[in-house]
C-alpha cells in the first residue's frame, strides 16, 4: 500500500466496504455526506466550546461539494441526440484528416518565402 496515495478501499474497513458496495453508485456520496453530517454533529455535542463556528463552515462547504456532484450526475446523465452526436463524429473526422494538410502548406509557403526570397516583405510580386 502506497502510504501517500492510498487506495479507497484501504481506508475503509470492512463493514464499511460491504455497505457501500451494497449501494448503487449514485447514491454512495449522498450516503458518505450524511454521514459526514452525523459525526460532526456528534463531535460539536462533545466539543462545544467554538464548534458552533466550525460547523457553520464546515457544513455549507459539505453541502456545495454535493451540489457539484449533482450538477455533475446530471450532466454524464443528460442524453445527447443522434443528430448531434453524427455531426460531431464527422466534424472531428474531418478535422482530424484535414488539418495536417493546413500545417503542411503554411509551412511550405513560409520555406519557400525565405529560401526563394520572392516574396519577401517589401518587395513586388
Amino acid at each position: 500500500m502506497d502510504p501517500v496515495r492510498p487506495r479507497l478501499w484501504d481506508l475503509l474497513t470492512e463493514d464499511e466496504l460491504l455497505k457501500f458496495a451494497a449501494l448503487p453508485p449514485r447514491a454512495r456520496p449522498g450516503v458518505v455526506v450524511g454521514e459526514m453530517k452525523v459525526h460532526l454533529e456528534q463531535m460539536c455535542l462533545r466539543l462545544e466550546k467554538g464548534c458552533s463556528v466550525f460547523y457553520r463552515v464546515v457544513t455549507p462547504q459539505v453541502q456545495n461539494l454535493m451540489a457539484c456532484h449533482e450538477a455533475m450526475i446530471r450532466i454524464r446523465d443528460t442524453p445527447v441526440p443522434y443528430p448531434f452526436l453524427y455531426v460531431l463524429n464527422i466534424s472531428t473526422f474531418v478535422f482530424v484528416y484535414t488539418t495536417p494538410f493546413f500545417y503542411r502548406t503554411d509551412e511550405v509557403r513560409r520555406e519557400g518565402r525565405r529560401v526563394g526570397g520572392k516574396a519577401g516583405r517589401g518587395q513586388p510580386r
